[in-house]
């Protein structure tokens, strides 16, 4: 068809507009957005091939699609309480077994955990926004918002539960779980801003804001102080007071460099990060080993470890912690050299006592490693990440015989072959 008189000019006026409409659309949707304080993530960005999933562990998220997906139907209430089923696809499933025993046509069933965790699916969306998956990562955020928002708090629940209908319900609403989603979204924002994200940054940051001014709440029970312990310089004349149970944070749970970038959407967040990193930056031991603090007394504003054990510090604390740390530019040196000895030596240990580091179980863990390797991006230390990295091939999967290759595996007191999603989650964070 070929126009003539004054349809000779539709076309290319047609294009003007279309290209002027395509313009303002960015002009608008770059325009008012709020710039964050930091513009980097320490341990994110690195030179390709020294972290490449696809070189280093190839398989891993194949192993994911393959078996620790899942689709579920949650029962909900809404706030007008009216009952109804939501049907979300893609959830990471807390684990799965690969049985060493017949266990019949059902055995798919038997062997996939009953439980799928936020914390998963955390480290999932981290991973699709660091590996620059948008379109993916657009589907994530939808699907996790939908499946664990919960209305009547404004918080995110922790984990979706199996009940015996065979429906999943959403269990214990809380500010980590929230903060964890507020943190993913930063990531993303950092590296692609939009409104949209803003929009969801202002609501959690609104959520937010209230319960870490007056806390935030407490997120676990300790026993302390014990004031026999040689963490505790008391003198000798001193009364003895028995151990008591106290409410504390549990500091892992204070996401340092989160919190320093909602200081973009509210500057007060600015303040409660300052103080935070004050609190933990300076409670690291001075008297026996180089640990942060496990807990925090809000009523009594100091640290105090979680001594029920014996006194032995739970490696995955001190390690998230030490990363919480160092993503906001505070490394622990004498931590490093630690970790690296104990890599060195074997492997790092479920625990450590506060006092004297000594430890007793030594199992094969991917997760510690991972998190290990994670915090030795952070804060560029080569020589912890190889170790770090050694450790974490210890449990791949290479036997391409097995349903589960490709993946990092556990063996359970059964001796059957298991697979976290949290594991793979990590591997894929430390490596990528």
């Amino acid at each position: 068809m070929k126009f003539t008189g004054k349809y000779h000019y539709i076309i290319p006026l047609l294009a003007i507009i279309i290209v002027g409409a395509i313009v303002l659309y960015f002009v608008l949707e770059g325009s008012n957005l709020v710039r964050l304080p930091l513009d980097s993530l320490p341990g994110q960005t690195a030179d390709g091939l020294d972290y490449d999933t696809d070189i280093l562990a190839p398989g891993v998220l194949q192993q994911i699609e393959d078996h620790l997906l899942v689709d579920v139907e949650i029962k909900s209430t809404d706030l007008e309480g009216k009952e109804k089923i939501i049907k979300a696809k893609n959830l990471a499933a807390a684990w799965r077994k690969l049985p060493s025993l017949d266990l019949g046509d059902d055995k798919d069933e038997v062997m996939i955990a009953n439980q799928v965790l936020a914390g998963d699916q955390l480290y999932l969306g981290q991973t699709l926004t660091e590996k620059g998956k948008k379109r993916q990562f657009n589907t994530w955020q939808n699907t996790f918002s939908e499946a664990f928002y919960d209305s009547y708090s404004d918080l995110y629940a922790s984990s979706l539960e199996l009940g015996q209908d065979g429906l999943y319900v959403r269990h214990n609403p809380n500010w980590m779980t929230t903060l964890g989603y507020a943190r993913v979204l930063l990531q993303a924002y950092m590296l692609n801003p939009s409104h949209s994200l803003l929009n969801k940054l202002e609501k959690l940051s609104e959520t937010l804001l209230p319960l870490f001014q007056s806390g935030p709440p407490i997120s676990i029970t300790g026993l302390g102080p014990d004031l026999n312990h040689p963490l505790f310089s008391k003198a000798e004349e001193d009364e003895i007071e028995e151990r008591e149970e106290v409410n504390l944070i549990s500091v892992e749970s204070i996401d340092l460099w989160t919190l320093a970038q909602l200081a973009g959407i509210d500057e007060e967040w600015g303040r409660i990060a300052q103080q935070w990193i004050e609190n933990i930056s300076e409670s690291i031991s001075e008297e026996g080993m180089p640990f942060p603090p496990e807990g925090w007394n809000v009523e009594q504003d100091t640290a105090m470890p979680l001594i029920a054990s014996d006194y032995q510090a739970e490696t995955w604390r001190i390690l998230k912690t030490s990363l919480n740390l160092a993503e906001v530019g505070i490394n622990n040196p004498a931590l490093e050299g630690f970790l690296l000895e104990e890599l060195k030596s074997g492997g790092l240990a479920s625990s450590y006592h506060l006092v004297n580091g000594s430890s007793e179980d030594r199992s094969v863990n991917p997760a510690l490693a991972a998190r290990a390797a994670r915090l030795a991006r952070a804060v560029d230390n080569e020589a912890l990440f190889a170790a770090a990295a050694r450790q974490m091939s210890r449990s791949y999967i290479s036997d391409q015989t097995s349903s589960f290759f490709g993946a990092f595996a556990r063996t359970d007191n059964e001796g059957r072959l298991l697979i976290n999603a949290l594991d793979q989650m990590l591997v894929l964070l430390a490596l990528q």
